[in-house]
């Protein structure tokens, strides 16, 4: 516990350090260093995002600081704390760093773009199992085949390891590759294909145990001679079309879509994790989504955004725990979700002339999920505001 109090607090003060001392104009600590530093407050009617429907405020502190020590590359220091009013074993502390390098020169028809990141996460005591560590990178080559035209391809991976919770861990590789161009003027659209390997431990449907008198089917996690899990790699299909124009000098619009399709791997079920907004497969799901943004700035000095959207996810089944008396104590349950959301965000810019720039900001967001699995139905509205200042 003294772990989770003094870590974000030594965190946090180092880099507000580095932004007030970095936002003197003449005590700059480097000549190329940019500071940001963010707090923000909000509430929400439904924290776990199920059924439980937890209701609860929170306040979040952000600092960040990008030092630039060659032309070429980007240092980046980053650290969160983020404290929950009621549900306060959710709250969270987050750490990391990371290193871009774009070697070529503006002009080259060519483009090399390469990053990486590590970063921590940590709960306290309730939540620890969910504590993290994530590395991840990116390379990408880009070729200029006109001014209105742009190919990509590239290799990204992202390792999470759950430091309190066995066979969870996952690795994700992908390779992709895109096209970007523009056409009739102001129209943009982007595509990207990827297809990407993600190592998990699941168990195949010969080891699950027969139904119970409940007609439930299970595994015992812990009793790995009975129950034998297995290591092996999912692949997924991703696909991403966007679409986007500005309409007169006042609006501009995004329309993306998302497609993803796993290989088929058999009838298999992965660790459950009853955590929804925590938990490691809420990010890796097959199925299709489409959202529509605009953006607004008719009003003078304001930007306004706005935005709908629909998902239709299908999750991998997971061996859940019930909890439920004279049961066994996990079920394995199939999970498909067809979700709707909305949000409206206004912002408001303050750019100073001493190269301070301030930004306060207002979000409403309202999510409906419709899920075959009942944890999982639940409706969700949260309201933030907060302030950013950049320097």
């Amino acid at each position: 516990m003294k772990n989770i109090k003094l870590r974000p607090v030594l965190i946090i003060f180092a880099l507000s350090f580095v932004f007030f001392v970095g936002s003197s104009a003449d005590a700059r600590i480097w000549e190329y260093v940019e500071t940001e530093f963010q707090t923000s407050a909000g509430y929400t009617d439904n924290l776990l995002a199920d059924s439980s429907a937890v209701e609860d405020s929170y306040g979040l502190g952000k600092v960040s600081a990008k030092f630039y020590p060659l032309p070429i590359a980007e240092i980046l220091l980053n650290g969160e704390y983020t404290n929950y009013g009621n549900y306060v074993d959710l709250t969270n502390y987050s750490g990391g760093v990371g290193i871009t390098v774009i070697p070529l020169k503006e002009n080259s028809r060519f483009s090399i773009y390469i990053n990486g990141n590590f970063n921590s996460r940590g709960y306290r005591e309730n939540f620890e199992s969910f504590n993290t560590r994530i590395y991840d990178g990116i390379a990408s080559l880009g070729y200029s085949v006109s001014p209105i035209m742009q190919l990509r391809a590239g290799f990204s991976l992202k390792s999470t390891s759950y430091l309190h919770v066995l066979a969870v861990d996952n690795t994700k590789y992908e390779i992709f590759g895109g096209v970007n161009t523009s056409f009739l003027g102001k129209n943009s659209f982007d595509l990207q294909m990827g297809y990407a390997f993600v190592d998990l431990t699941y168990w195949e449907k010969q080891v699950w145990h027969p139904p119970d008198i409940s007609g439930a089917q299970y595994v015992l996690p812990e009793r790995t001679d009975e129950y034998p899990p297995t290591d092996g790699h999912l692949k997924l299909l991703q696909i991403w079309p966007r679409y986007s124009r500005p309409i007169g000098d006042k609006f501009a619009i995004v329309i993306n879509y998302s497609y993803r399709k796993f290989d088929d791997l058999g009838e298999i079920a992965v660790a459950g994790v009853t955590t929804q907004s925590l938990s490691p497969w809420a990010s890796i799901y097959e199925g299709e989504s489409i959202s529509f943004t605009l953006k607004s700035f008719f009003l003078p000095n304001f930007i306004l955004e706005s935005g709908v959207g629909y998902w239709k996810k299908n999750f991998l089944n997971s061996n859940e725990n019930r909890n439920v008396p004279l049961l066994a104590k996990y079920i394995i349950l199939a999970r498909h979700d067809e979700q709707n959301k909305a949000y409206l965000t206004i912002k408001r810019p303050f750019p100073l002339k001493s190269g301070l720039f301030i930004e306060p900001t207002v979000t409403i967001n309202h999510t409906y999920n419709n899920s075959t699995n009942a944890q999982y139905d639940y409706t969700n509205l949260s309201i933030s505001g907060g302030i950013t200042f950049r320097y």
